[in-house]
């Protein structure tokens, strides 16, 4: 009997203790949402700014037609002359709708980071929900293979993410909860090292 109620208490202490301890250790964010982003209007341009150019090096800033994440039909070239500083340009391009990239042309031992920036025209307008501008930073090549890549602007901003908060009457459990498993916990094992210490011995009969 002592056994089985020694088993039952043990299953309690244990299940009581891993719910205090999981709700005591996963509490999550109490707040009611996380800001999203502004949804920026469309607009008719872009501003482009490149980092990392040298002084007295040349590049190319190309506007074309997007296909596969690269060029189809080139519209316009913009001639860039590095003065070891950020350059800054506004593009503002008379275009119908459909999907145009623009694409960074330099020295083959720069790093463009990104090589394009992809976007949409709709209605006569860019498209650019979050209302940033296209930033290009060169650099050196890094020693493992890696492929430039290539952003969207186009892209629909993230929207918040809801959390629920913590009821209050679960707030208020927590700490009561973690003790009475701990309690629990300390009893099954005082009644488990009585019953070893206690229990009589085997004995064989020849």
């Amino acid at each position: 009997m002592r056994g089985k109620i020694s088993g039952i208490i043990c299953l309690v202490g244990l299940a009581l203790l891993s719910l205090g301890v999981s709700a005591g250790c996963t509490k999550p964010i109490e707040s009611s949402t996380i800001p999203a982003p502004v949804n920026v209007p469309p607009t008719k341009q872009i501003e482009v700014n490149i980092n990392g150019l040298a002084a007295g090096e040349e590049g190319t800033l190309r506007l074309g037609t997007e296909a596969g994440l690269d060029i189809q039909d080139t519209l316009a070239t913009h001639p860039l002359n590095g003065t070891g500083s950020t350059i800054s340009i506004e593009v503002s391009p008379a275009l119908t709708d459909g999907y145009y990239i623009l694409l960074l042309e330099v020295p083959p031992y720069y790093f463009r980071d990104p090589r394009g920036c992809s976007f949409m025209v709709s209605g006569g307008l860019i498209v650019d929900p979050t209302g940033s501008a296209a930033n290009f930073t060169l650099k050196p090549w890094p020693a493992y293979p890696i492929l430039e890549p290539v952003y969207g602007l186009s892209g629909p901003p993230k929207q918040g993410m809801p959390v629920v908060p913590i009821p209050l009457w679960q707030r208020e459990l927590e700490p009561f909860s973690i003790t009475l498993g701990v309690i629990l916990f300390l009893v099954v094992v005082w009644f488990i090292f009585r019953k070893v210490h206690h229990s009589p011995g085997l004995s064989f009969r020849r």
